[in-house]
């Protein structure tokens, strides 16, 4: 288990094994802003440099996302699907799922209710 956090924003990541894959979840905590992106970035990264490439982003205590970290779940997703594996994302609040939406990545990101629910697309 590892942690990136700065005064705002608290990434933990945890390892679980579905199906015979490792499976990095990302519980983040905090908002994703111009001031945390750099934090976030890290997190979101990490388990790419470190050759994991099936990923769930927790966002179930995120209220608020820039812009800008939007787009870095798409850059993620795709360098996790070039990869051979996928990023998906579970426990969006009605408000950043609803923008997460109107901006079309759902059709191209999986989200679910739960990360429980997230963990069983892996199979």
């Amino acid at each position: 288990m590892s942690t990136i956090s700065d005064n705002e924003l608290s990434v933990q990541s945890t390892t679980e094994v579905v199906a015979d894959k490792e499976v990095q979840v990302l519980h983040c905590r905090g908002d994703v802003d111009t001031k945390t992106f750099d934090s976030f970035q890290a997190a979101m990264l990490q388990p790419l440099e470190q050759q994991h490439c099936h990923i769930i982003v927790d966002m179930s205590g995120v209220t608020y996302i820039h812009s800008t970290g939007y787009g870095l779940l798409l850059t993620v997703q795709r360098q996790a699907q070039a990869a051979g594996g996928k990023l998906v994302v579970a426990g969006f609040s009605s408000k950043v799922g609803s923008i997460f939406q109107l901006l079309g990545f759902d059709r191209v990101i999986p989200s679910f209710p739960t990360v429980e629910e997230a963990l069983q697309s892996f199979r």
